[in-house]
């Protein structure tokens, strides 16, 4: 989901510039895959920019969704790392503090955490 604050144009200086802060920390602690709500005014067009911009990379990034145990060694810096890059879905830790978790990242991210595996020898392309 992704909040368009509408009407910033009629909000006094101050309040306007809460506002628009909010926003901006917000889309700094997206880590978490939250979207950050955007701040426009229709009339003006401010902000409008921004907007499509957002849901151009909500509607077209290229997302993978992984499940990964981690070792209690690492698990937390790694759960961070995937945390900062995506958004965690599922969450769980064994008696043994292992952490299995289903994350959505994009592509890119999600090979770094959990290469695909290669094709099986018969579907992969004949070399010439």
């Amino acid at each position: 989901m992704l909040e368009a604050w509408n009407k910033i144009d009629q909000l006094d200086d101050a309040t306007r510039s809460a506002r628009l802060r909010r926003a901006e920390v917000a889309a700094e602690e997206g880590g978490q895959g939250a979207l950050a709500p955007v701040a426009i005014s229709a009339i003006s067009g401010e902000g409008v920019e921004a907007l499509l911009a957002a849901i151009d990379r909500a509607a077209f990034s290229a997302t993978r969704v992984i499940t990964l145990t981690l070792d209690p060694a690492d698990a937390g810096r790694t759960r961070a790392q995937i945390a900062a890059s995506g958004q965690i879905l599922e969450e769980n830790t064994d008696e043994n503090g292992a952490i299995t978790l289903r994350a959505e990242l994009l592509v890119q991210d999600a090979a770094r955490f959990a290469p695909p595996e290669p094709l099986p020898e018969h579907l992969r392309p004949a070399a010439e």
